[in-house]
């Protein structure tokens, strides 16, 4: 995935923002591959949290947000887990 930075803005009196004028060109990011995979399954992980606990009240939610915060927590560990080697593989 590649992402252009957008170019730097300055407030101008008047209250309106107008482009920073610069003689270098946009900075151009890629993110890796596995980064995006990571956030990906980050994103799916929430959205399971959330349907779990969707439309429950009273102790049935109680019930099913503690379960599913601590499947999200455990989610997110392995994740952070996942990021940290491949970082230590990138280098």
């Amino acid at each position: 995935m590649t992402n252009l930075l957008p170019a730097a803005r300055y407030s101008r009196p008047g209250g309106y923002s107008q482009p920073h004028r610069r003689s270098e060109a946009q900075m151009t990011i890629t993110v890796p591959q596995q980064d995006q995979a990571l956030e990906e399954r980050t994103r799916e992980a929430w959205q399971r949290y959330a349907e779990r606990v969707r439309d429950l009240t009273g102790a049935e939610y109680e019930r099913a947000e503690h379960e599913s915060w601590d499947e999200l927590q455990a989610d997110l560990a392995a994740f952070a887990a996942d990021r940290a080697l491949a970082e230590i593989d990138a280098v």
